[in-house]
């Protein structure tokens, strides 16, 4: 018997000691020997991934990683690679999917990258940083490499982001790690990921701040630094956008640009003028006018030639947010009032929808005569919450369905699958 216990406890330590021949062993006596490796032509994404993953393995081990640009045999025997891909790798990556390979002596951490928005001299931005601007930009840059190393940093070493800044994270400090061989890739399953948030900037700060007591208020640097923190945490969190689909209000600006060539595409008010009622931002548009259409197409090919990257993959057909102003603000022409099916009673803030899918199919229509696979995207929201009645989704339009906060599940979840019913259908 006692050969036997001998024995397994011989072999238990056996396999220990082969497990971690075959593994990557990070010691705080030999972190000296470790460097991080980005590619001579880092760009913003590899650049920042390093910086990150620096960070976190100098406060686990208490140490100070180097970061440089080429191997170096000689000085480092170990090295994590940022932005490269080992040896013989070809698989084509997925948007946004994200991979770490571990092997005894080297880790690869890489991902589908793509800057579609490139910072700008000319017009930096409030962060006036090349990297920040272009790594936080969760609408138009694909991270699959910081994705990779937040994955790394997750799994690997048990690292947690709690809040936004620096003393949310959470990491166990130890004197050594040993990460065994091992290849893990992660895509993420929605396409577009995000927590609505404000951005804290010092522009917000400037123009809502006066509502606030002073010791509220933040300078620029606290203002940056706080917007910074926010949409870091939001990257450690995956957030982002594999395709960036084009919601928002699409007619903010139509007001000024079209208010003496074209009266025709607004409202007919409820006070009998095609004009805002309120502020020329919520202007209200004509659905039923059959330039409107035209006109939204020639707007998005005018900006697709100007930046084919932000701009190639949907249009915009959202309708301005209300003004306070009620039935007013809505088209009341014979033609917007005889493409609705209203029921008695309702009136035009409680029913618009089948106006604006009219309108959403007529712009997609319009649209792919120019580009096949160009979508149009639309609001299920307030008084187009409800389903359309008569009109039906063509297949190419791309809803944003926004219940009421609070609103009673049961009646939210008919509200959806009559939604269903006229066409929206749930992407794979």
């Amino acid at each position: 018997m006692k050969n036997v216990v001998f024995l397994l406890c011989l072999l238990q330590i056996l396999l220990s000691f082969s497990c971690k021949e075959g593994s990557f062993i990070i010691d705080k006596n030999n972190i000296g020997s470790i460097a991080i490796v980005v590619p001579d032509t880092s760009n913003s994404i590899s650049t920042f991934s390093a910086t990150e993953l620096k960070k976190h393995l100098d406060l686990v081990l208490k140490g100070d990683v180097a970061i440089c640009n080429l191997p170096d045999e000689k000085r480092y025997k170990k090295h994590i690679y940022i932005g490269i891909k080992p040896a013989g790798f070809e698989r084509i990556l997925k948007p946004e999917e994200s991979v770490y390979v571990i092997n005894r002596n080297h880790i690869y951490i890489f991902g589908d990258d793509a800057v579609n928005k490139k910072y700008s001299d000319e017009d930096p931005g409030e962060l006036k940083d090349k990297i920040l601007s272009e790594v936080l930009n969760l609408a138009y840059t694909r991270t699959g490499t910081l994705f990779a190393v937040y994955n790394f940093l997750e799994n690997e070493l048990g690292i947690r982001w709690i809040k936004p800044g620096d003393d949310g994270i959470f990491c166990p400090k130890t004197q050594s790690l040993s990460l065994a061989q091992k290849d893990l890739s992660w895509t993420p399953s929605l396409i577009q990921r995000n927590i609505r948030t404000d951005l804290f900037s010092y522009s917000d700060q400037l123009l809502y701040g006066q509502y606030a007591p002073e010791e509220f208020h933040l300078t620029e640097s606290q203002a940056v630094k706080k917007q910074v923190d926010v949409m870091t945490w939001m990257r450690r969190m995956r957030m982002g956008r594999s395709t960036n689909f084009r919601f928002g209000h699409a007619f903010t600006s139509y007001w000024e640009r079209y208010k003496n060539t074209n009266p025709g595409i607004f409202a007919l008010n409820g006070r009998g003028e095609r004009k805002p009622v309120g502020r020329i931002e919520r202007v209200k548009m004509c659905p039923a006018n059959t330039d409107l259409n035209k006109i939204i197409v020639n707007e998005w090919q005018e900006n697709i030639s100007k930046n084919p990257l932000q701009n190639s993959s949907s249009i915009s057909g959202c309708e301005n947010d209300s003004d306070g102003y009620g039935d007013d603000e809505w088209c009341h022409c014979d033609k917007c009032m005889a493409l609705d099916e209203r029921k008695e009673g309702e009136k035009l803030t409680d029913y618009v929808t089948d106006r604006y899918v009219h309108l959403w199919n007529e712009v997609l229509r319009e649209a792919r005569q120019y580009k096949k696979d160009i979508m149009v995207t639309g609001y299920a929201y307030e008084n187009m919450l409800k389903p359309p009645r008569r009109e039906k989704l063509d297949d190419g339009i791309l809803i944003e369905f926004i219940p009421r906060m609070g609103g009673n599940f049961e009646v939210t979840g008919k509200l959806y699958e009559g939604w269903r019913n006229a066409g929206m259908k749930i992407g794979d």
